[in-house]
């Protein structure tokens, strides 16, 4: 059984939307990957998607799942 995506990126000490941590399928994170978000503390452009364990970002276009390295 594959891990939670979720639950992957919080081990790897990504920050979290608050707001999105109710959603049940799309969470947004920093992006890791291009930092663009890192001086906007409104924005999150990574989207975890916890139904299927895949993630894009919406600024760098980063893609991948729960087992991309």
């Amino acid at each position: 059984m594959l891990p939670s995506i979720s639950e992957v990126a919080i081990q790897h000490g990504l920050q979290m939307n608050d707001r999105t941590s109710k959603s049940v399928k799309d969470l947004r994170f920093k992006c890791p990957f291009c930092q663009a978000d890192d001086k906007r503390t409104d924005k999150y452009y990574l989207s975890l998607n916890t139904n299927d364990n895949v993630f894009p970002c919406w600024s760098c276009h980063e893609h991948g799942g729960v087992l991309s390295s």
